[in-house]
């Protein structure tokens, strides 16, 4: 995600994805918006507070599931448009 300074990162070998202190996330049950229990799929969301002057707030399309603190990312939301890095993983997808 361009709009933001930082980054999540996995440890080697891992599927985990971890966030910097300053950059909490959430996931988010994609029809309310309300946050989901930890093992649940929902919309992943990031708080950037690195970004100053720009967009802190960031809610994806990608879908995600919290394991305590970190993520496993699942892929796009039905439906979603794809952008970006979306675009080139689905192309190897189908490959």
């Amino acid at each position: 995600m361009t709009e933001l300074t930082s980054q999540a990162y996995s440890r080697p070998g891992g599927e985990l994805l971890r966030t910097p202190p300053w950059m909490p996330f959430r996931v988010l049950d994609p029809e309310t918006l309300e946050e989901v229990e930890d093992g649940r799929t929902g919309l992943l969301s990031f708080f950037d507070l690195a970004n100053l002057g720009s967009v802190c707030h960031v809610l994806t399309e990608d879908l995600g599931v919290r394991e305590g603190d970190a993520f496993r990312l699942l892929g796009r939301a039905t439906g979603a448009e794809l952008r970006g890095c979306s675009l080139t993983a689905e192309e190897l997808g189908a490959a």
